[in-house]
């Protein structure tokens, strides 16, 4: 007994570091070491006595006490096995006393908690909440307790259960749910007549009595129709107040369970429907009174926002019937409008979801072969009117802005965001011709009062036109009345920067609309109307973004602005500065239109400039100033990578040898040589270099095959020699990927001597002191290249000499690091398992044979990833169980001895016992 008392101080003093008691609690290290050493502790056996110990100990606070009585619910759940009856017995009857003891709220929940879970695994338990409500229930101050025991019990049922459906359960589902029924449902009435006697006791009983009550519904262990008539039903709702959080709770349940669902799979009798509409009624009958407590607490909006979200949560829950009766919920409708009125964008975003329900609603029924919600129609047109009258304001920029945080900026922006996907909700109601005549009204009567010398407020502007912007995905591209008026009065809006800027997005958004052939002549007035947009650094990003819109969707009308734009080239580049990209994106879409023959001289003016600039990088002596000319050669570089992700070839476009070379590729290969000079001249640039080649072989493979199997492969792996880079693999990969669009298979052999050599480059790289990023990048792009190669190439790729060495490089290097933050660690593991799978899911003799025997080595490697903290996850458990589960088809014997040895040799406090049993369960599953 001495040296268990001596193990009882200790996990007291252990206790008190992480309850934060003692002198030691500022210390991080000491408070992770003490956790460790608990985490570790309560996996022994032994600590079953130490903790039934504690927690009836007079000397430890309520803080440590709960801290044991988590330890016992966890052991409890996942060790209950290692007590025999009498252990269990008094285990059971030690929890029970501390109940009795009505201790602190969290305490006697976590006790209560653990009675609830013993109440489950010990089956010779026969009633537990029979016995609890004959010694607790006749006397009152053990009521609360016995009413915390109830509302957990019903909880820790469900979670169990669910447990078990996962296999992380000590009891199979079946022999739980039996128990549920007979100790739960069962009992229901002898719980409902409870609560029903405690119901006129005080507040404090009736908070208890409400949470036990929402437990026991949202459960199912009791109905709605059990306490229709009863006091019960309404006590969460009648108690709600600003300081009665667990009554929004409760009622929130309660609205929940009532949900009316009607599917064509789910058969209800007349009688049941009834029964249903008759509940849902009641329900709302006692939500729609909560409505006078908006008024009295108007200055409250956390408050009034949790009102809201009641009567928004009951719509959704049964908008059904509200579109089937929609006059009788008038009342909740226009409490919600006027709640959206206040302006408290927490309250006005609760709204929302009510009416995009509504529109879910409204549109699945339009698809219908029998639309129930006809009757309703008369009804949308003045609802989403105000709705829509009432965003409008919203989106203003207030007068205080100005001064606002870039926080409050930044949440004012993500709340005109939500606005305006309301805004299109709106217009799919309300058709386009209304939706955009009020903004249309608004910007004409700017441009007469500016006309009569009126000030204007930029915000007032502003806001119009992000509500148009917000609507044009919803506008059809055949819309002839509105729109036509409002892109002539873009234009003529006030000379401000922030109007002309938001005007010339709104261009930009309606982009579609303009390439149809009813619209193409306001083209030229858009783009002119653009382009003063280059003239102001403050609108230039939104200038930018439009031409860019404008060239993708009317690309083949803005062909004949090619030599404007060429004209004006160097002197938007350089007024640009940020937005380069977007502009080169710009005129790629336009030369994209162009036909092959035009495509030559587009190609003279745009691209050989940017590869003559990299030439003349080149030929420069060392520079004074390496980063600049890094930072210029990769900006050329992406301004080629973003060309080449438009040029693509056309979609009609045929292609059969020997027809004259597309311009485009024969643009990329004068271009190869630099690219080669500046991936060995700049190691650093690898990546955008690489990039480049890898857009040409994607887009052009038919063309580019032979160029690249000649030129750019045997480059490759002399680049890779000179200096490794996961950039050279990347690319290794995308030649292979494109194999089998063009390739033959004399090239498939040169692939794999391609691989062979690449192969020999990273054995030797990860062994000479790589940075920790630099070597699993590295290693994660090496492994997907092998898994790339076997699926496209897998004959020539399994018959290499060097398949056993790759795989044994791969389990080998497969990450072990216990590592918890970096995607390139995650990517390795990925690859190497991606690679593994890809093999033994293959079922092919000449790679069965080849694995077969570094079977326990495999396993090993995969319990040593799994045992990384980033790895004990279900997800990982289930590909390391996949990887397991096929070696043991292939040698079950030794893979099983294997298994054992590697899960005996790793220790608990790294791979949890819980994590152990789950995986050796996969793999048998």
């Amino acid at each position: 007994m001495a040296v268990l008392a001596a193990n009882a101080q200790e996990v007291v003093a252990y206790l008190q570091l992480v309850a934060g008691e003692g002198s030691d609690t500022l210390s991080h290290d000491k408070i992770l070491a003490a956790d460790k050493f608990l985490q570790k502790f309560r996996l022994q056996k032994e600590s079953w006595t130490v903790y039934i110990e504690l927690i009836n100990s007079s000397f430890i606070s309520d803080h440590v006490g709960l801290l044991c009585a988590q330890a016992i619910t966890y052991k409890v759940r996942h060790h209950w096995s290692e007590l025999d009856l009498a252990q269990q017995l008094q285990l059971r009857d030690t929890v029970l006393a501390v109940l009795r003891t009505n201790r602190a709220s969290n305490f006697l929940r976590e006790i209560a908690v653990c009675l609830a879970v013993i109440s489950l695994f010990m089956v010779e338990w026969e009633n537990p909440i029979l016995d609890l409500m004959s010694e607790f229930g006749s006397n009152a101050d053990l009521h609360n307790v016995l009413l915390e025991y109830l509302t957990v019990f019903s909880e820790e049922s469900y979670l169990t259960l669910s447990d078990s459906r996962h296999g992380s359960s000590q009891l199979n589902y079946a022999e739980l749910k039996r128990m549920e029924i007979e100790r739960l449902e069962k009992n229901a009435p002898t719980v409902l007549q409870f609560l029903h006697f405690l119901v006129d006791g005080g507040e404090d009983s009736q908070r208890k009595i409400m949470n036990c009550l929402a437990s026991w519904l949202k459960q199912g262990h009791l109905k709605l129709a059990d306490i229709f008539d009863s006091p019960l039903l309404s006590l969460p709702f009648q108690l709600i107040s600003p300081d009665e959080n667990d009554c929004f709770n409760a009622a929130y349940e309660i609205i929940t369970i009532s949900e009316i669902r009607s599917s064509p799979k789910i058969y209800q009798s007349p009688e049941t429907t009834q029964a249903n509409i008759a509940i849902a009624m009641k329900i709302y009958s006692l939500v729609i009174q909560l409505q006078p407590l908006i008024s009295k607490n108007i200055d409250d909006p956390e408050f009034v926002g949790l009102i809201c979200e009641l009567l928004v949560h009951f719509g959704c829950s049964h908008m059904d019937l509200i579109l089937r009766q929609f006059p009788s919920f008038y009342t909740l409708i226009e409490t919600l409008l006027e709640c959206m009125k206040l302006n408290d964008p927490n309250i006005l975003l609760r709204t929302f979801l009510i009416w995009s329900t509504m529109d879910k609603y409204l549109y699945d029924d339009l698809s219908a072969n029998s639309p129930k919600y006809s009757a309703i129609t008369t009804h949308l047109t003045p609802l989403f009117t105000r709705i829509f009258d009432i965003l409008m304001p919203l989106l203003r920029y207030p007068d205080t802005g100005d001064s606002w945080t870039p926080k409050m900026l930044d949440d004012f922006r993500d709340q005109r965001y939500e606005i305006g996907d309301m805004l299109k909700i709106c217009v799919t109601h309300l058709g386009a011709k209304v939706a955009l005549q009020r903004p249309y009204e608004i910007l004409q009567q700017v441009v007469t009062s500016q006309q009569q010398g009126c000030a204007i407020d930029w915000r007032d502007v502003e806001a119009v036109l992000f509500a148009l912007r917000s609507m044009a995905r919803v506008i059809r591209e055949d819309e002839n009345e509105v729109l036509p008026l409002v892109m002539r009065l873009l234009p003529h809006l006030p000379d401000h920067a922030k109007i002309k800027y938001a005007a010339i997005l709104v261009i930009g958004r309606y982009t579609k609309w303009s390439a149809n052939k009813e619209n193409k002549q306001f083209i030229p007035q858009q783009l002119a109307f653009v382009f003063t947009g280059f003239a102001d650094k403050e609108i230039v990003p939104a200038a930018a973004q439009a031409l860019r819109h404008l060239a993708d969707d009317c690309g083949e009308h803005m062909i004949p602005y090619l030599s404007e734009l060429y004209a004006n080239y160097a002197t938007l580049m350089n007024v640009l500065e940020n937005d380069r990209i977007e502009f080169i994106s710009s005129i790629a879409f336009i030369v994209a239109r162009l036909p092959p023959a035009d495509l030559t001289e587009a190609l003279t003016h745009f691209c050989v400039p940017l590869a003559q600039s990299l030439v003349d990088i080149c030929a420069r002596v060392p520079d004074e100033n390496p980063r600049a000319t890094l930072k210029e050669i990769e900006e050329t570089l992406d301004y080629l990578i973003e060309y080449l992700k438009i040029l693509r070839l056309p979609d009609d476009f045929v292609w059969t040898p020997p027809q004259p070379i597309y311009p485009v590729v024969s643009f990329i290969e004068s271009l190869w040589p630099v690219l080669d000079k500046i991936m060995s001249q700049f190691p650093f640039v690898t990546g955008a270099a690489s990039q480049v080649v890898r857009e040409a072989i994607t887009n052009f493979p038919h063309m580019l095959w032979n160029f690249t199997i000649t030129n750019i492969v045997p480059r490759l792996v002399e680049l890779f020699e000179a200096s490794p880079s996961s950039q050279h693999l990347r690319l290794a990969r995308s030649v292979v990927c494109e194999f089998r669009k063009a390739g033959s298979g004399e090239d498939a052999v040169g692939l794999v001597v391609l691989l062979e050599r690449l192969s020999d480059v990273v054995f030797k790289t990860v062994e000479v002191g790589l940075g920790r990023d630099e070597k699993y990048d590295l290693l994660s792009e090496y492994f997907y290249l092998l898994s790339s190669a076997f699926e496209e190439l897998p004959d020539q790729f399994t018959h290499s000499s060097y398949l056993p060495m790759m795989i044994q490089f791969t389990y080998t290097y497969m990450p072990a690091d216990n590592y918890i933050e970096g995607q390139d660690i995650e990517n390795a593991i990925n690859g190497a398992v991606y690679f593994l799978e890809g093999l033994l899911s293959s079922s092919r003799p000449d790679v069965s044979a080849i694995i077969k025997p570094m079977g326990p080595h495999i396993v090993s490697a995969v319990f040593r990833a799994i045992t990384t903290d980033m790895w004990v996850e279900l997800r990982r458990i289930r590909q390391a169980a996949g990887i397991i589960r096929a070696l043991d088809r292939l040698d079950g014997e030794i893979t099983r001895k294997a298994i054992v040895d590697v899960v005996a040799s790793v220790d608990e406090d790294t791979f949890p016992r819980d994590a152990k049993q789950m995986l050796l369960d996969k793999i048998a599953g």
